[in-house]
């Protein structure tokens, strides 16, 4: 998933920028609203197989460059060191909250060192691009490629198994699975310590960063999962409400996402 990265943020005329607009540059389109049950589709060869991503040391150094990106590396260590992001926050209340925070610890370190060198709004750009990157990849480590094609052939039980089995993959969610049907998931995640965790260091802006990779990951599957959410907890939503739904597979391969700014000559 390395070699390629993506545009630098730029800001929207006057607006604020959303985390996929500080990603990708560009703004991002409205979340695609569930269509009902959809036909199983065969099969493509290209199916379940990841568009190129960017890793978030290729972010790092395509905007920084090596002197630069090591000089920020060591800043996190050293951070680390002195006990930050958590060194003045409460003790965490149960195993959920440790969880977030050993999940979010580094990119709210790598936050703070950007912020320091490059000021409060590009330096949450930078770290939110490289946050993002980072969940896309912790997405595919934990859910892989999931097989659409099998998960439809399950009986109700199976298949509610399989989704359970996949919202526990995420130590720091607690969820409740609404529907499980062959080609339509529903769960809402009532609480996610990622988001405690930012707010615990002091840094709840970053907190939404850590929703994106979903918003990036399953449409850039093939076939195309489409996701939607009426609202996230990282954005002051009382819960975070999943919709997926299966598309119809690509006759070619799946959407490129796009390059980073100066990965053409």
């Amino acid at each position: 998933m390395d070699g390629s990265s993506l545009p630098a943020a730029r800001p929207t005329g006057g607006g604020a920028t959303t985390p996929a607009e500080a990603y990708t540059g560009e703004p991002r389109p409205p979340e695609a609203a569930c269509p009902g049950r959809l036909p199983r589709a065969p099969q493509h060869p290209a199916a379940q197989r990841l568009a190129p991503m960017p890793s978030p040391f290729s972010i790092l150094h395509s905007e920084l460059g090596t002197a630069r990106t090591l000089s920020v590396l060591a800043g996190c260590l050293g951070r680390r060191l002195r006990g930050e992001p958590f060194r003045d926050a409460a003790e965490p209340r149960d195993r959920r909250e440790r969880n977030g925070r050993t999940l979010a610890r580094w990119a709210l370190l790598l936050h703070r060192e950007l912020r320091a060198a490059l000021g409060a709004e590009a330096g949450l750009q930078l770290a939110t691009r490289v946050c993002v990157a980072g969940s896309v990849a912790d997405l595919n480590t934990r859910l892989g490629r999931p097989d659409a094609e099998r998960f439809s052939t399950l009986d109700e039980n199976g298949r509610r198994l399989q989704v359970r089995e996949w919202v526990d993959s995420f130590p720091n969610a607690e969820a409740t699975i609404e529907q499980s049907d062959p080609h339509q998931v529903r769960f809402t995640v009532q609480r996610c310590s990622l988001v405690e965790a930012c707010a615990s260091a002091g840094q709840a802006e970053l907190a939404a960063a850590f929703c994106e990779g979903d918003s990036l990951f399953f449409p850039s599957l093939t076939p195309p999962i489409h996701i939607q959410r009426t609202q996230t907890i990282a954005t002051g939503g009382t819960a975070c409400d999943f919709c997926l739904c299966l598309n119809d597979p690509q006759p070619d391969s799946p959407a490129p996402l796009p390059e980073a700014a100066g990965a053409h000559a």
